[in-house]
């Protein structure tokens, strides 16, 4: 039986050698004739067809890491602020002690230290007397030696001293400042963004946007970030550094163009300029920069037309007010950079729109399109090798929904391998105040890195605008460059809209608030697991991830899950792995509740009942067990 022939012309055929596809051709035309004006139209109507593009894969640039300018130089410069006093930490006092009389050991080398610890002379750190030499060799307590100053020194680097020296640290992000935003206008619209002359009249009062912003879909008034930026100037005189993660144009997805982005980008960097003299600002790029949004090409696709490179020579421009000249070939490449802000410290700032699942040129390549994750290494590497301790910035945490899949895992395996290197992360793009944790990837129990993810600006939707204060283990010899403790400040939306005027205040501090010694990952684990029992200290978590707002939604077991899972999963789409411990936990109190629940009600009920018992018309009691015997 063979195959039926369409009747169309097979591909590379033509009308003549095939008798059906005359047919078709005469059939097509037919249709086509009585929809031609003019006949004559004809040869204009085939001749102005476009032709057919054959679009192919673009070569792979040789791109040398190796070979690319570094950051060598601090960048920042210590600044002594009168009024700051040493922050004072809490840690239990013997091990304090202890640790203390090691890093004081290890200063002084009086001659017998120097002959038990340290060889100065190099080798494996240890040098001893020729005797104790070959009986530790015979009894192979040299390797003993070395791995108890190694657990010592690591303890070192994981508790801060008391009363050190630190840096203070802004951290802004999701602005989103739109220069439509309009008063009065209607709040309550049927487009991606409202609060704008375009968005028409409110069809009640109610429906009418704010002074200050609005908790429905609309972004930051201009005099929201102005009075935001003039108070955070005010209050925090002392500021060593800012970290600004991204997303500064709004929400106006369907109408943005390059030239409004740019200009948006312009006027922000010059207002921080101005009301930040002298303090350096690393900055990372969001995923609303581009026009079309989350449209970030590889570097590979050069096209005039199409290419990123509009955007990235921009924020090369822009981002060199406070960032060295070192960054330019990799801030044009790819919107990353690496930079050395003091002795033994770097910031490392990422694209991460490279993972962001709603980059659609991420088909071409998902792996690792810019080599990002390969220079990445790289900088990590070097890190590892000159002793410093790296803190990565970016905007969608690598953990979120919106990360690859396989991007966010290699990040994972990376994270893990310089576990020691990375002692922090801060990101920006969910709004909201949380966390991320990172882990062994074959050992839950060993939590081994910390993600802050920093309050949104911009109120959309149903949340105050906020900001982050952090406290960085400073300048000293036993530095650890941990953040100590964090702030999160907000101003009540609501309040201020109603009363016509926005007062900003510390909604809480990390170490307070739950009762924290310290923020290492441990302490972000074990805090995890108080959430996870701990209904009350939940409570507290959940206001202060919708930042306070009167307008979050109550959260429910399903919502728990949710928010304590988040957290647990620095790596993207694999929550069943992190996640099933922590689910199965909140679905058993879950359970408990309500059997707690039901049985009271029925107690209280029989409580009630029991002075003056009821009787039904058959004489029983409604708590009395009866049995009916049905059938003959």
């Amino acid at each position: 039986m063979t195959q039926q022939e369409p009747p169309w012309p097979s591909p590379g055929s033509s009308s003549s050698s095939n008798p059906r596809g005359k047919c078709w051709l005469i059939l097509v035309l037919m249709a086509v004739l009585p929809m031609v004006p003019d006949v004559g139209a004809l040869p204009f109507l085939f001749t102005h067809i476009k032709p057919q593009i054959n679009w192919t894969q673009p070569e792979m640039e040789s791109w040398v890491i190796e070979e690319q300018p570094r950051s060598i130089e601090p960048h920042l410069e210590p600044v002594l602020h009168p009024n700051r006093t040493h922050r004072a930490l809490s840690s239990d006092s013997t091990d304090a002690e202890f640790l203390q009389r090691l890093v004081s050991m290890r200063h002084n080398q009086t001659a017998s230290s120097r002959m038990l610890w340290y060889d100065v002379a190099g080798g494996d750190g240890l040098v001893y007397p020729p005797f104790v030499d070959k009986a530790l060799k015979l009894l192979n307590l040299k390797q003993v030696a070395l791995e108890i100053e190694n657990s010592v020194m690591s303890k070192i680097c994981l508790i801060p001293m008391e009363a050190t020296p630190f840096f203070k640290v802004l951290h802004i992000s999701d602005t989103h400042y739109d220069p439509h935003y309009a008063e009065g206008s209607n709040a309550d619209c049927n487009e991606p963004l409202c609060c704008r002359l375009s968005s028409g009249r409110p069809a009640t009062p109610n429906a009418a946007a704010g002074k200050w912003g609005d908790y429905r879909k609309c972004d930051t008034p201009k005099r929201t970030v102005d009075h935001m930026l003039s108070h955070i100037a005010e209050t925090h005189k002392d500021i060593d550094y800012i970290l600004w993660t991204g997303d500064l144009p709004p929400h106006d997805v369907w109408n943005q163009t390059k030239e409004e982005n740019l200009a948006i980008i312009k006027d922000t960097v010059k207002q921080m300029v101005e009301m930040f003299p002298g303090v350096p600002i690393f900055p990372a790029l969001g995923n609303h920069e581009s026009a079309p949004v989350n449209s970030f090409p590889p570097p590979y696709v050069n096209q005039v037309d199409i290419s990123i490179s509009w955007l990235y020579d921009e924020l090369d421009i822009q981002w060199r007010r406070w960032l060295p000249q070192s960054v330019t070939h990799t801030v044009r490449r790819g919107a990353f950079y690496s930079v050395l802000v003091r002795p033994g410290f770097r910031i490392i700032s990422l694209n991460m729109n490279y993972c962001n699942n709603k980059n659609w040129w991420l088909l071409l390549n998902s792996t690792d399109p810019a080599t990002e994750l390969q220079w990445f290494i790289y900088e990590l590497q070097s890190a590892e090798f000159s002793n410093e301790k790296v803190h990565v910035i970016g905007h969608i945490p690598p953990g979120h929904s919106d990360c690859l899949k396989v991007w966010s895992r290699n990040f994972y395996k990376i994270i893990s391998r310089y576990e020691s290197t990375v002692t922090a992360q801060f990101y920006g793009h969910t709004h909201y105040d949380e966390f991320e944790m990172f882990y062994d990837p074959h050992d839950l129990n060993h939590p081994n890195g910390i993600a802050y993810i920093g309050p949104s600006v911009s109120p959309y939707y149903d949340l105050n605008p906020g900001y982050r204060i952090y406290y960085v283990d400073g300048d000293h010899d036993a530095t650890t460059r941990l953040v100590i403790d964090h702030e999160s400040w907000i101003m009540n939306l609501k309040e201020a809209n109603l009363y016509g005027y926005p007062i900003w205040y510390k909604l809480y501090t990390a170490r307070a608030a739950y009762n924290m010694k310290a923020l290492r990952p441990s302490d972000w684990n074990n805090l995890l697991n108080e959430l996870t029992n701990n209904q009350e200290l939940f409570e507290l978590y959940y206001k202060y991830y919708w930042k306070n707002s009167p307008a979050r939604p109550t959260c429910d077991a399903e919502c728990k899950k949710r928010l304590i899972c988040d957290c647990r999963s620095g790596r993207s789409h694999d929550r069943k792995h992190f996640c099933a411990e922590v689910e199965s936990k909140i679905d058993e109190e879950s359970s408990k509740s309500w059997k707690s629940w039901f049985y009271k009600g029925l107690t209280n009920s029989a409580e009630d009942r029991t002075e003056e018992p009821a009787t039904t018309t058959d004489g029983y009691g409604p708590f009395d067990v009866v049995i009916v015997n049905v059938g003959g």
